[in-house]
């Protein structure tokens, strides 16, 4: 939700420097995520526990994380093992 908030915050700044400089080349910065509508079709259908078991993970390990900062190898590593540890 909050990465959401801070699409549309940005998205509406691009709005109010185009009608401001009437550049229609600012719209080009505007970047929307794909729905889950738009993914989901993309998921193998067996996988679809697995990723909620990724999802899950990560969740537990970083509760409060900006999903927007990528993960270090570490961290890949932790969530993997963390997984691995649960069965």
């Amino acid at each position: 939700m909050n990465r959401g908030n801070k699409i549309i915050k940005r998205a509406e700044n691009i709005l109010k420097n185009v009608k401001a400089n009437n550049d229609l080349r600012l719209f080009n910065e505007i970047e929307f995520p794909p729905l889950e509508k738009d993914i989901m079709p993309l998921v193998n259908p067996d996988g679809i526990e697995r990723l909620k078991l990724l999802l899950k993970t990560y969740n537990e390990l970083f509760p409060e994380r900006d999903k927007d900062i990528l993960l270090t190898e570490e961290e890949h590593k932790l969530i993997m093992n963390s997984i691995v540890n649960k069965f």
